[in-house]
């Protein structure tokens, strides 16, 4: 998206969770922050997401990703790759990579155009990234329609990816996960275990 003053969200006087989302590639012309997300005496969540590329006045850097101003805004954020993130912004688990997408700029040349794709290429840092806490509700699914958590953590931004991934290995060595019970027999476990990517 391209406008003027802000790029791609613009939230004033609300309460808002943006979560497993990606903020990507907008862009603010006459602007010099918030070509992402402007949050104006906004009390915003941000979690599992991608905040990247968005430019305002030519420029990029954390506060063309996320601008808060008002004197009533507060932000939570967890999990979230954000370009240049610091520890102003506080929270868990959120770092500054690139997150690797298959073409986010298309044939075009132009990121923010509508021959993108933002989904995310193995060996992205947004895999397995997200809230090691977080359950899906009952049919969740990502933008192309496939279920959420397809590796052993929610994949942060829109799109949730199984390449290279197999159902049922919760530890990412490969093969499905056994568990011995009480009983000495072995059982093959479906349900959250700890994995490698829990010690991320």
């Amino acid at each position: 998206n391209v406008g003027q003053t802000t790029g791609g969200i613009v939230a004033s006087e609300r309460f808002l969770t943006l979560s497993q989302c990606s903020v990507v590639f907008n862009v603010a012309v006459n602007s010099v922050r918030g070509a992402g997300f402007t949050a104006m005496d906004t009390v915003l969540t941000v979690q599992n997401s991608i905040m990247w590329g968005n430019i305002a006045d030519g420029r990029i850097y954390q506060a063309t990703q996320l601008n808060l101003s008002g004197s009533t805004t507060t932000l939570t954020m967890a999990y979230t790759d954000i370009y240049q993130w610091n520890s102003y912004l506080g929270g868990v688990g959120n770092f500054s990579s690139d997150p690797l997408f298959v073409d986010p700029v298309g044939l075009d040349g132009l990121g923010g155009t509508g021959d993108d794709d933002y989904r995310l290429l193995p060996g992205s840092p947004c895999i397995n990234r997200g809230d090691p806490a977080f359950v899906p509700t009952q049919g969740e699914t990502d933008l192309d329609g496939n279920p959420r958590v397809q590796g052993c953590r929610v994949d942060l931004g829109a799109y949730e990816t199984n390449i290279g991934q197999l159902h049922g290995d919760f530890d990412d060595d490969r093969d499905v996960d056994r568990l011995t019970n009480t009983r000495g027999t072995v059982q093959t476990t479906y349900g959250r275990a700890p994995c490698r990517c829990d010690r991320r």
